[in-house]
């Protein structure tokens, strides 16, 4: 920032953003001679208020600056996006044929092949007939309605997919499932023997596939407080009894 001193003296003020504008301006005036001057205070004070002055209409003009910009931005159309596009090769070159939504397919295939064609001519001097170019328009414009077909028609599936389900009439009702009761680690049951506990009294020893009748028998006499001894006679009644099944 340019400073008059006087007797057409001029010198930069330098001010950088967040200092303290008095100490940069306490600073200015001790380094161009005037930090004895008996006015030091009162120059700060004025010469302070100018920074000050300064640096709120740098902070306006660069708001202007900014919303013009944007401003600017704002006001540019926006440029639409094609649909889609078809990669055409004409005499060994690619051109892009561009669609865009509510286009009619015949008039962009028309343009496109007699656009390109004239092209093609003026670059490589290639000739092309009439049926060459009504054979480009005709190929060009079945592609853009097969592709349009396609969009809509997956379009739809979408917004059917998306639709919840709606009960059929007449749809029969699922019975509940039964569920299936756990099955027995032993098996299943092959017999069942009266065991005569010898006081009018008998109780029942089941036998299961899984089941190895000697462990059957110890476990059956522990339980019911029967000597061991009487084992091998329970495991003979069971094999016994297993050999009739």
């Amino acid at each position: 920032m340019p400073i008059n001193l006087g007797d057409q003296k001029e010198a930069d003020l330098i001010y950088f953003e967040g200092d303290s504008v008095e100490r940069t301006v306490e600073l200015f005036l001790v380094g161009v001679g005037l930090g004895e001057s008996d006015r030091f205070s009162d120059n700060v004070s004025q010469l302070s208020a100018l920074v000050r002055e300064r640096l709120a209409a740098l902070q306006q003009e660069q708001q202007q600056a900014q919303q013009q910009v944007e401003a600017e931005q704002t006001a540019q159309p926006t440029q639409p996006q094609p649909l889609f596009a078809i990669p055409v090769t004409l005499s060994g070159n690619v051109y892009n044929l561009e669609y865009f939504e509510g286009q009619e397919p015949n008039y962009v295939a028309n343009t496109f092949c007699v656009e390109k064609h004239e092209i093609v001519r003026a670059e490589l001097g290639v000739e092309f007939d009439g049926n060459q170019l009504l054979e480009c328009q005709n190929v060009l414009a079945r592609s853009i309605i097969d592709i349009l077909e396609e969009r809509r028609q997956l379009q739809a599936q979408e917004e059917q997919s998306q639709q919840p389900a709606e009960p059929q009439a007449g749809a029969e009702t699922p019975l509940p499932v039964e569920e299936e009761a756990p099955t027995d680690p032993r098996g299943v049951l092959l017999f069942t023997l009266d065991i005569d506990m010898g006081d009018g009294t008998s109780v029942q020893l089941p036998l299961y596939r899984n089941d190895n009748p000697k462990e059957l028998a110890a476990a059956f006499c522990k339980e019911n407080e029967l000597d061991q001894d009487n084992v091998p006679a329970l495991v003979e009644a069971m094999e016994a009894q297993l050999a009739e099944l």
